[in-house]
């Protein structure tokens, strides 16, 4: 799921990155945690990825047509001209 969020002062100062965060869903897709996996290289921009991944919405996979929670991870680009991708 995309999420789109301000960051004044990121983008501001043309400050932007990638951050890759562990995410663990049960299998109503509800997100039971979160992590980061992979740092931004600045600890701002990946409080921001992680709260953009816990504002997000998710829908659990499913194995034999029952619904399974599981890890997954997700890649959150930070771009200061147009938020969180």
């Amino acid at each position: 799921a995309a999420t789109s969020m301000q960051f004044p002062f990121e983008q501001l100062a043309n400050i932007g990155g990638t951050a890759r965060i562990a995410i663990d869903l049960d299998e109503n897709g509800s997100l039971s945690d979160a992590a980061v996996l992979s740092s931004s290289g600045r600890a701002r921009l990946d409080r921001s990825a992680l709260d953009a991944v816990r504002a997000s919405t998710y829908q659990a996979a499913t194995v034999n047509g029952h619904a399974v929670g599981g890890r997954y991870i997700v890649e959150v680009v930070l771009d200061p001209s147009s938020g969180v991708h």
